[in-house]
């Protein structure tokens, strides 16, 4: 299995960043933030609110990404996320 870390550009405020630090979001495994403030039904529609980049990565990937904000990587902050993907055949089902 390989890993991926991909470094995002600080576009977003610091106070709209949430870490993921697991699958759905917490231990639970419940998939919803329920502490989120900032986004609502005027500001996340299709004109405002899309995919911003992508990366090509060596496999398929079958996970979560996983995204953690001001992280110290080498003595420098960024805000990364974390793949993993399984290059075990060309093919991806």
């Amino acid at each position: 299995m390989l890993a991926a870390v991909c470094l995002a550009s600080g576009s977003m405020p610091a106070s709209a960043q949430v870490s993921i630090w697991t699958y759905h979001f917490d231990n639970a495994r419940g998939g919803a933030n329920t502490n989120e403030t900032i986004l609502n039904l005027t500001n996340v529609n299709s004109t405002t609110f899309g995919k911003l980049f992508s990366y090509p990565v060596d496999g398929c990937v079958y996970t979560e990404p996983l995204y953690i904000p001001n992280l110290n990587i080498g003595g420098q902050t960024h805000n990364a996320v974390f793949i993993a993907t399984e290059k075990q055949h060309s093919l991806c089902l």
